[in-house]
């Protein structure tokens, strides 16, 4: 198996984390239950995974961009690790390009990626997963450093995936409940 930086290692060998493929030869900006925020597509090479993935896996790896390669559509209300990398963010969802600041610069994007979800959830956003259209070259990376940088995604991303789950506010307005989301995450450190 392969995984994303930032999913719960936790999850990793779970059969329920699993995704399905959501559409079988194109996909629309519009899904049957509601519009998409995001489109992750994925990177052949040296993809965005994480230092534990990089120390006891072979790279390159290459996902399937052949005809038959489809989508994976993230059901509502479930949470999966984007990146900055090779992702667009459509109009509707352009807030949810805002970065964090108060965590490491290998966190930031995955932790934006969770807190946008759960407000994606208000919207009826969705993100999807694509087959890959670049080829990512990555510089040298100190793994162990990267490792360190990483610490907070293997050790708080399963507690913040709970608590996203759980997160309410008794704003009705967008921008007070995005607000409010923020700093629900920054009073518990994400």
């Amino acid at each position: 198996p392969s995984w994303a930086r930032g999913f719960p290692l936790e999850y990793i060998k779970d059969k329920a984390t699993e995704g399905q493929a959501a559409f079988r030869h194109s996909m629309p900006f519009v899904s049957k239950s509601g519009s998409i925020g995001v489109i992750q597509f994925l990177a052949d090479g040296n993809p965005d995974v994480d230092a534990n993935h990089r120390l006891m896996r072979p790279l390159p790896m290459t996902f399937d961009n052949s005809e038959d390669a489809t989508s994976i559509l993230v059901p509502k209300h479930a949470y999966s690790p984007y990146n900055a990398q090779a992702s667009i963010h459509t109009q509707p969802a352009l807030w949810a390009t805002l970065l964090p600041t108060t965590v490491p610069g290998r966190v930031s994007d995955i932790w934006r990626s969770y807190f946008a979800q759960c407000i994606f959830a208000d919207s009826d956003l969705r993100l999807v997963f694509a087959p890959p259209k670049i080829e990512q070259i990555r510089n040298e990376h100190n793994f162990l450093g990267d490792l360190t940088a990483e610490n907070d995604l293997y050790t708080k991303s399963g507690k913040l995936i709970d608590f996203l789950s759980s997160w309410d506010s008794e704003h009705l307005h967008f921008p007070q409940r995005v607000e409010q989301l923020w700093i629900d995450l920054y009073e518990r450190s994400y």
